[in-house]
């Protein structure tokens, strides 16, 4: 049984399925290994870690960017695109870590928007609502690439040039190409991705488990790589959306 946590509310049954002898490897989502209570593997990605990475860099664009206005003490603006919806928690992990390194280097911000997207076109729509109700946004900080793809959309059907910075996570090959493009070198955009080959790591460790062969660590987490127009070519695969 692979199975990709959404929830603290589907722990207590995967906790049952564990105890009726069932093999149970775990991949992507996990915030730590402490929050699965049943499992006989485990491949994740780090939340934390990614979004300390996306936030880190993003930081230092924003430094640059917006150097007079934090120099003045004003506050940036900010809006966040979370999925709450499949899982609040994990969508927590991310947006705390991202602020977290706001906090840490001294940057004064406003959080004037929390709205929820999973997908491209129902971010394009929340973002654009977003836009409408805040004259001036500094940053986007979107916790998936597709949803960063549809924000940046809504911007630029907007004729909005305020925002300068736009983060995502996840990776997307669209959202690669669209660092690279010309016509996006006035803003900001980035990512930070983990490997989708940990799905198909699970399902080799569950089948190693249920041959004998138990791993002697089971767990083992994904390391995240930052992506953006520096090294976004790098990561260019037409036989792969991500």
């Amino acid at each position: 049984y692979i199975w990709a946590p959404g929830s603290t509310s589907e722990l207590e049954p995967l906790k049952q399925i564990h105890e009726e002898g069932y093999a149970v490897t775990i991949t992507n989502g996990c915030t730590e290994p402490s929050f699965i209570p049943s499992y006989d593997g485990c491949y994740y990605n780090d939340n934390v870690s990614m979004c300390n990475t996306l936030s880190a860099v993003s930081k230092d664009a924003i430094l640059e960017l917006y150097a007079d206005k934090i120099a003045a003490g004003e506050p940036l603006k900010i809006a966040l695109i979370v999925f709450d919806a499949i899982s609040i928690e994990y969508s927590d992990v991310r947006v705390n870590a991202i602020l977290k390194n706001l906090d840490d280097a001294g940057i004064k911000y406003e959080v004037v928007a929390r709205q929820d997207a999973t997908e491209q076109d129902v971010a394009i729509q929340v973002a654009s609502d977003i836009l409408t109700a805040n004259p001036q946004i500094d940053a986007v900080f979107s916790m998936d690439d597709e949803t960063s793809i549809g924000a940046l959309q809504a911007i630029r059907d907007a004729g909005r040039t305020d925002i300068k910075v736009i983060t995502g996570g996840g990776g997307c090959q669209e959202w690669f190409n669209m660092m690279l493009a010309d016509e996006n070198q006035d803003i900001w955009l980035q990512s930070d991705l983990y490997s989708p080959v940990m799905v198909e790591d699970a399902v080799d460790m569950a089948l190693d488990i249920l041959n004998g062969n138990a791993p002697e660590d089971p767990v083992k987490i994904i390391p995240t790589e930052r992506v953006d127009r520096e090294n976004a070519a790098d990561y260019l695969d037409e036989n792969s959306p991500y």
